[in-house]
């Protein structure tokens, strides 16, 4: 099938709150249940230089917490530019639940991935078992067609701030309001799709088959709208 590398949070994307080598090693096994190579890889600059002909990297890291030491731009920028090439030679990016707030230091993130966290504003409710449903109008996208609700204990991302062109697929309704916690983004300029995701806080999100069915269209997607990587080192 595809090649697809799980970028899992490590210093100095981690932080105290989220067991990214158990949620990395739940999205490795959903997609190699579907027939992917897929390689798990911590957080370094190494890991974003070099790709080779992988098609897929899932963004599954944080910000570093509180305290965390600053990012050493002179070691990483040019990892940054290196993923940056590579996606904008065709290859496609998931970004799932923390990736809206990492890359600390990496300005062009956020326009990349087609939305942030932001600081101050963004928030969620306490974990619990949650619904998320298609956005009305969004039904006929591929990732959500026929999917009547996924349902999952994780958090709820909120306030959200999404950059134009992305479209949301998934919402859910929290006091009264509707927060999107899904978008996608089709290829542009030669630059593969993007998705990103805000569920999948720890283990048990992926214990829902239902998250795990929108994970598996997710990257169905993605990678339909691929096209063939160039190494970059």
């Amino acid at each position: 099938m595809s090649r697809i590398m799980v970028f899992s949070g490590a210093a100095p994307y981690s932080d105290p709150w989220h067991p990214f080598g158990e949620t990395s090693s739940a999205i490795a096994r959903t997609l190699s249940a579907r027939g992917h190579e897929v390689v798990v890889r911590e957080a370094s600059p190494a890991a974003l230089r070099e790709l080779g002909d992988v098609q897929l990297v899932v963004v599954n890291s944080g910000n570093g917490g509180p305290g965390a030491e600053p990012v050493d731009a002179s070691v990483w920028r040019p990892a940054w530019e290196a993923f940056g090439a590579w996606h904008a030679g065709g290859g496609a990016i998931l970004g799932v639940h923390t990736a809206a707030n990492t890359f600390r230091g990496w300005e062009e993130w956020p326009t990349i991935l087609g939305g942030r966290w932001e600081v101050g504003v963004s928030g969620h409710p306490e974990r619990s078992v949650a619904v998320f449903e298609p956005v009305p109008g969004a039904e006929g996208h591929p990732i959500v067609a026929g999917l009547a609700q996924v349902q999952a204990y994780d958090e709820r991302y909120s306030d959200l701030e999404i950059a134009p062109g992305s479209r949301i697929l998934l919402q859910h309704e929290t006091a009264d309001r509707f927060q999107p916690v899904v978008w996608a983004r089709e290829a542009f300029e030669g630059c593969g799709r993007v998705v990103y995701d805000a569920l999948g806080h720890d283990g048990r999100s992926y214990e829902s088959s239902s998250r795990r069915q929108l994970l598996e269209r997710e990257v169905d997607w993605l990678l339909r709208g691929s096209t063939p990587v160039r190494t970059h080192r």
